[in-house]
Order: C-alpha cells, then structure tokens, then sequence
C-alpha cells in the first residue's frame, strides 16, 4: 500500500477513491452533516473533489443530493485551497491568497451573501469584505455564524446573531441576522492584537497577541445561558467583553454537548465554565461555573501539565470530542470535566479511529500509521462447492497467550446456535491470522437500504407509504429480536451496523425470521486483542470517549440502524415533522420516543430492547392495515415490475 493509500486509510468515504486519483492527492478535509459525512480533497494539479452525504449542500454542487463517487467541484479547483472549515449546515475555505469562499445552505447570511431560501443550496462564491485588501488567516465556524481573522489582527462576522453572536453590539439590534462580513470591534491596548478566533453553537471568543501581561487574554460575547462566556449576568452578550481572571491562554474549546467552555493556558493549565455536567448514580447534573475554574485532574500524575487542546464536532452525532496531549499521550474530557487517559499517542489516530473525522484540513503526511484491520472473503468447499464466508483478522503483533484466547473466543461462537444469527462452523489460526469460518449470505441489510428509494420512487423529504413502513417495522422489530437474543446470551457486539445484519435465504426459511446478525470477530478484537473497534455512525458516545462498552452500548447502536431503517434525523425536525396530519402519524410518534430513548447520552436511560419489543403494536402498523390502503395492489405491482424475484418483493410477499 502506498503512503498517501495508508495516510487516507480509515477515514470515511476514503475507500471510494480510485487508485490513481488517490496517488495525487496532497490536501484532505473529512468532515459530517446530520446525515453522514462527508470528504473533501484538493490533488496536485489543484483540483478540487467532494463525495459524501452532502445533507445540505455543504459539498458545494448546488444541490443536496450525495455523492457516491469522487465529482470535480470547478469553482473551487485552482484557488490554491489552504483549509476548508465547516458549520452545521455550510462550508468555507481559505485560498492561498488569503481570500474566502463559501458554499452550501444560506438561509441566515452564512455564506456572507444575500439570504435565500432553505431549500436552495449554493455553489462556491468568494467572500466581499468591507476592505478590499482584507486578508484571511484564520475561519472559525459556529452553528450558524462565521469569524474571520486577518492578518493585521482585525475580526469579522457574519450569519446568525439571534444570541449577539457577531457582537456587533446595539447597531445590530433591529435584526437577528447580517448577511455581509462586520468589524468588530475590541478594547485593546496598543500593543495588543487578535491573534486566535474561536466560534462554538452561538457564542464567540478572541485571543489576545502581542507582548506583555495583555497577551492570552480572552474575550467572550454571544449566547450566556449556562454562563459559558465567563460572565455572570446576562443570558447573551452583543459585544466582546473581556474574561477578566483568565491570563496567558492560548486555546479555547467547547463542548456542545457538555454545554463547557474549556480554556487552556501555556503554563499547561486547564480551566473551564458553564454547565459543567457529572454522572452520579446513572443520572447527569448540571453544576454551572460562571467564572472560570481550574480543573484538577483525576489522573494518578495529577500534576500534568497539558501543551495543547483539540475539539472535533460531530453533527450527525451530536458530539463534541474534546481532547488534551502531554507527554505524547492523548487524553479526553468526559462528563464535564473527568480527564480519562486513551490508548492513543496520536491526535490523528484518535480521530481517524474514534470518528473517522479529520479535526483540520491534513495536508499529505508521508509514513502515517494505518493499523491493523479484518477482512472477509468469499470460498467455496471442494466437496460439494457450498460457499462459506471467511473473516481473518491479523494476528502478528501479539502473544502466544493472547492468540489462544483470541481463537477460544472465535471458537465459542459456534456453540451459538440460533435463527437469530449467522451460522459459525470453525476457527483456526495459521500463519500469524485468526480464521473464523460462517455462513454465507450474500444481501445485507445495508445492500436493502440503498437499493429501497430506487424501488419505491422516494426521496429523503416524501413521507413513507404504508407499506414501505410496515416493511421497515418488520425489518426493525427483527434486528430487535437479534439483538435482543445476543444479549440474552450476554453477548456485546460492539458493531452493530446495517452491514452486519444478513438476510438468509428467503426460500429456505422454515420460520418467518429472515434477518441473522454476523460478524462477531469485533467482539473477539476487542474483548482479546483490546483493539478500539466499532463504525462511529453507530457507535455509542461512551465508546467513542474511550470507556468500556456494555449491553447499553449495542442498543445505542440499534436507535441508530433504527434512524436509517425510517430515514429520519431525530436531530433534524424537518426529516421528523413531514409525518403530521399523516395516516401513520400515531405510529411514527411512538416510533420516535423509543428511537429518541434509545440514543440518549447516559447508557443507564436507555430502554431494555424487551421492552421495545412488547410495544411493537403501537409503532407498527399491522398486514390488514397495510392491505387496507387503496394503493397496496398498485404499489405491490410496481415494486414486482422491478425487482420481480429480487429481496425487496421477497420480502413483501413474506411479510405483507
């Protein structure tokens, strides 16, 4: 494997490169929206490529349908691209002239032009500062507004200002939102300068440069409600206001999912503010620091000193991971302020592997680690050419004893008989690999659920038909049951995905269950050879943070597939609120208050898949329901039109 091909490995969307376009790549941004992620890269001849979810048009094709493929994005090819930034619906870049372009939704002036309409995405323009001669060193995006720093120390904002975000002060009072860049304006001394900008959901924060004791101070303005900004009073500011017990920092994050504000200063000291929140007894409790406090590290060497700070925020997730390195060590922030110790000595390690995410825009870095992963493979037996599935998983770099209880575990596997997982016949190991032999079904439920809008004719935005839904509860209430039965047998799968979940032949089943989870060998990677392992997608927010994974962990895992199955966002209220006034209202709202329960942060909140189960009537429409709708005949024989004797009709005909 080539060392651009080791670098990319392992990042989202990665995979989906050609060969020869990945060899002449030097620049890559690997970034996610509500719906997935997304990737874009620059290669040597200074194009640029975008491939992804594209969930708000923040890949910059004047549309929000996804890639699958590499496409050329024009208007930003030969800019000379330097960094692409993100929010939670847009995407900016910085070129290498120091100018600005924008693209993607601009319902609220984020793309510093004039407003248009939520549903019309747009394509890359150029930034128009006040001053022609601006230039741009640093982006920082919030969820709805952009700062922008220039070389001579001035800031600019724009988008949204509902919270004083842009801290344009009262000048800005009559409207909630600026669709061109302003200056704002700062109270410094005159050997003082703006050295840093940082923007979170809807607050902002500057850093002070220059010499003397004025440099690494803070200044806050914009949403207050947990006193995130350091100050005590108000519930937003309009204008920068200084931090005043804050000195010599030079880094800022928060946590949008913590609601803390994290400062860092250079004598390696780390303080936070706002809602400060702790588990205690399976519950979360809000402590809210107004003004900064230090935190005291729980760690055994509490007297650590840290050299920097990162945050990387998912939006499809809803999760901010904020990470501490000292000592060639990667450390993360849990519950507020708990600082727990990862197994990762590597800042882009840690995100490659927990998010498969990219904190920066990375520029092509020769000998990057790539790590060890299984792969599976079709065969066939020699005696009657019956195909089996083989999964290896490399087994080189550890001990004898850890090799033999790799392979016991692989070889417990077969004592799992039932109809609600694959079929494993034999383990050995050979040749430094372990070798896990399964049935082999050849349609996932991943394969389904992309080939299911081409046979039904609908979009993300159109509601489901009654016997799309019907069948997508069906497929639902037997992951439910899979799951449900592994952990019955005190199994944690640690990755549960779509990929995972296998449909055996339809013809030959003697039950109606058509559904069987495979792929046990992540639980063998992680219980024996203690490798981080699970698809971030559907990773629960304790996994990701690097704690030890439960039985609450796969139904975190489950909420997710359960998201896919419906196509919908529980994030996005859009994607939620098309099923009002809708036939199957009733049923998606009961839909919707197990899948919500089921994704929420504190492991202990999440429901018994059991229970799920025992509620089935009450999200789910039942066959005479179904059958009962003027247009089942007329649906039926589309679909049998085509995919007649494919998965899709199989199904109906056995479910409907």
């Amino acid at each position: 494997m080539s060392n651009i091909m080791t670098s990319l490995s392992g990042y989202s969307n990665c995979d989906k490169i050609a060969q020869h376009l990945i060899e002449t790549i030097k620049l890559f941004y690997v970034f996610d929206d509500c719906r997935g992620p997304n990737l874009l890269f620059v290669t040597n001849d200074d194009k640029v490529y975008a491939l992804g979810s594209n969930q708000y048009g923040s890949l910059g094709l004047g549309h929000k349908q996804q890639i699958v493929e590499p496409v050329c994005v024009p208007e930003l090819s030969g800019q000379q691209i330097q960094q692409f930034v993100n929010g939670s619906t847009f995407a900016m870049a910085i070129t290498g002239n120091h100018q600005v372009f924008g693209w993607g939704l601009n319902s609220l002036g984020q793309l510093a032009r004039n407003r248009t309409e939520p549903t019309v995405y747009l394509k890359p323009d150029k930034v128009i500062f006040p001053e022609d001669s601006a230039s741009i060193v640093q982006l920082s995006c919030g969820q709805s507004h952009v700062l922008a720093l220039t070389t001579d120390g001035n800031v600019y904002a724009w988008g949204s200002n509902n919270r004083g975000q842009l801290g344009c002060g009262l000048s800005m009072k009559v409207t909630t939102i600026s669709d061109k860049p302003i200056k704002v304006s700062f109270r410094l001394d005159n050997d003082l300068n703006i050295n840093l900008i940082y923007c979170t959901q809807m607050s902002s924060f500057a850093i002070t440069g220059g010499v003397g004791d004025g440099k690494g101070r803070v200044y806050s303005w914009g949403d207050n409600n947990y006193h995130q900004l350091g100050h005590r009073h108000e519930s937003s500011l309009a204008r920068p206001k200084l931090i005043k017990k804050l000195k010599h920092v030079h880094c800022v994050c928060y946590s949008w999912s913590a609601g803390v504000t994290y400062f860092l200063t250079k004598r390696g000291k780390l303080y936070y503010c706002g809602g400060g929140s702790k588990e205690v007894n399976g519950s979360l409790s809000v402590v809210s620091v107004i003004h900064p406090k230090l935190i005291k590290s729980n760690l055994a060497g509490s007297s650590l000193k840290f050299s920097t700070m990162y945050h990387l925020q998912s939006y499809q997730r809803q999760e901010s991971f904020i990470n501490l390195v000292t000592d060639n060590k990667i450390y993360c922030l849990i519950n507020g302020t708990d600082i727990s110790e990862t197994d990762f000595n590597n800042i882009r390690d840690y995100y490659r592997q927990r998010c498969r995410m990219t904190f920066e825009t990375y520029k092509y870095v020769h000998n990057y680690d790539n790590g060890a992963f299984g792969q599976v493979f079709k065969v066939r037996q020699k005696s009657d050419n019956r195909p089996f599935a083989i999964k290896t998983i490399l087994l080189e770099d550890f001990s004898d004893e850890t090799k033999q209880k790799a392979l016991q575990e692989a070889q417990g596997l077969a004592n799992v008989k039932s109809k609600y997982v694959v079929d494993y016949r034999n383990s050995w190991i050979e040749d430094n690999q372990l070798y896990i032999q399964m049935e082999y079904c050849s349609t996932t439920l991943a394969d389904l659920l992309q080939m299911r809008s081409n046979i039904f004719n609908r979009s993300s935005d159109q509601t489901m038909d009654s016997l799309e839904f019907y069948m997508s509860c069906e497929l639902f209430k037997e992951v439910l049951e899979c799951v449900h039965y592994i952990q019955h047998e005190n199994i944690i799968h640690r990755d549960l995905k779509p990929e995972n979940f296998l449909f055996a032949d339809i013809h030959q089943q003697l039950s109606a269950q058509y559904l069987r989870l495979g792929d046990f060998g992540i639980a063998i990677e992680a219980n024996s050879l203690q490798i981080a392992a699970g698809t971030p997608k559907y990773m629960a927010p304790e996994i990701s943070r690097g704690l030890k994974a439960t039985l609450k962990s796969d139904i975190y895992s489950v909420g997710c597939i359960g998201q896919d199955l419906f196509d919908i966002c529980l994030t996005d209220s859009n994607r939620i609120g098309k099923y009002k006034d809708h036939q199957l209202c009733s049923y998606f709202l009961e839909l919707n208050k197990h899948l919500s329960q089921m994704v929420v942060q504190v492991p202990k909140k999440r429901p018994e898949l059991k229970t799920v189960l025992e509620m089935h009537e009450k999200w789910s429409p039942d066959n005479v329901f179904v059958k009962n709708d003027d247009n089942f005949s007329n649906r039926l024989d589309t679909i049998e039109q085509l995919d007649s004797g494919g998965l899709c009709y199989d199904l109906f005909l056995f479910s409907a």
